[in-house]
């Protein structure tokens, strides 16, 4: 009987592969049967069945794909978006008329697709274009394919489609940016910044930095991102372009609770010429804490490189009273003619009653 129900059950799964060979041909039979070891395997055996499927590139990426628009399960979707990828490199990347076709099924199966399938389409196109060598060009038909995707990724509601389609527009940009379709890529780069999500901001700040969107100034919204992820990278593009980040903006950087956000301020501040003196009252006058502010004052009678005058000017507009009297008082003690103008401006129009009449006693001279 045992042996009945064996020979019975082989039958079956002969006329199983027999039909599919008839019906899907040898290379995309073997494929659908590859995809499905794929997703079944454990984590170490996949690398085996992804060289299998790299024996018949095109119609793997064929199968994947056509399984990938149909998959919600956010880890199923990476494992065949990865597939995707790694495969598709073997067929020639975007410049190859296989990878047209994977594309159109991608586009046609966007609208019904799950988000995990169209975070994971979005990704597999921004790599292959990533990829594309320099004396290569994409095939009109994958362009075209990689737009349609991104277009119809930008009213995506969720955060992980957002940031891979903008990851796929700063992609396309790189080898299709025209004059015509700049204010698309600048609009999009614009809603990834103003995003909620980090990862969305993330995706948006390598598009944005693009010279040909001038997007530099907009760009520096990120520095004030609740994510530390996000602040580097901002920090990485910004801190290189004294026009667009001045130093007054990046003193306050050098409080980041990130050490390492903290410590690219700091080497952008040497970068542009700045001392340890420097910095380390720019470090002070840029805390949050008015009483470490207020130690300015005590560290200007030692470096002869420190302007004096400058940073005391400074301390006089700080948002503290008790830091602008202190200001006033030191430079009522520093005498000369450089204060007189502003301590003539503090007496009369302070913003604090106490601080305009600390500034008219000290200017009276009844301080020594």
């Amino acid at each position: 009987m045992k042996i009945r129900s064996m020979a019975g059950w082989t039958l079956a799964v002969g006329l199983v592969a027999g039909g599919c060979l008839f019906f899907l041909g040898i290379d995309r039979a073997v494929a659908w049967w590859r995809v499905r070891q794929l997703l079944a395997a454990d984590p170490q055996s996949r690398a085996i069945v992804m060289d299998d499927l790299a024996r018949h590139p095109a119609a793997s990426c064929r199968q994947l794909a056509e399984i990938l628009v149909e998959e919600n399960d956010p880890e199923r979707a990476a494992i065949l978006g990865d597939a995707l990828s790694q495969v598709g490199r073997e067929a020639g990347a975007a410049a190859d008329d296989a990878m047209a076709q994977v594309i159109e099924q991608l586009v046609q199966g966007h609208r019904a697709c799950p988000p995990a399938g169209r975070e994971q389409a979005a990704l597999w196109a921004a790599s292959m274009l990533e990829r594309t060598p320099d004396d290569s060009r994409p095939t009109p038909e994958f362009m075209a394919g990689a737009n349609r995707l991104m277009e119809m990724g930008r009213v995506n509601p969720e955060p992980g489609p957002r940031a891979a389609t903008i990851r796929l527009a700063a992609s396309l940009a790189k080898v299709g940016l025209t004059n015509e379709n700049l204010p698309r890529f600048r609009e999009l780069a614009r809603s990834g910044i103003a995003d909620a999500d980090p990862k969305v901001q993330l995706a948006a700040i390598p598009l944005a930095a693009m010279g040909p969107l001038s997007m530099l100034e907009e760009l520096a919204h990120c520095l004030g991102s609740h994510s530390a992820e996000v602040r580097r990278g901002a920090l990485l593009v910004l801190g290189p372009n004294p026009e667009v980040l001045n130093e007054d903006a990046l003193l306050p950087l050098l409080h980041d609770p990130d050490q390492q956000n903290a410590a690219l301020a700091r080497s952008a501040l040497v970068a542009r010429g700045l001392n340890d003196d420097q910095i380390r009252l720019g470090r002070l006058i840029a805390d949050p804490n008015p009483v470490h502010r207020l130690e300015v004052i005590d560290h200007l009678d030692g470096p002869a490189q420190v302007d004096v005058g400058m940073w005391l000017k400074r301390l006089s507009h700080d948002t503290s009273p008790a830091v602008r009297s202190a200001a006033a008082r030191a430079m009522a003690l520093a005498g000369g003619t450089d204060f007189n103008e502003r301590l003539s401006q503090m007496a009369e129009g302070d913003p604090s009653p106490t601080v305009s009449r600390l500034a008219r006693h000290f200017m009276q001279g009844s301080i020594r």
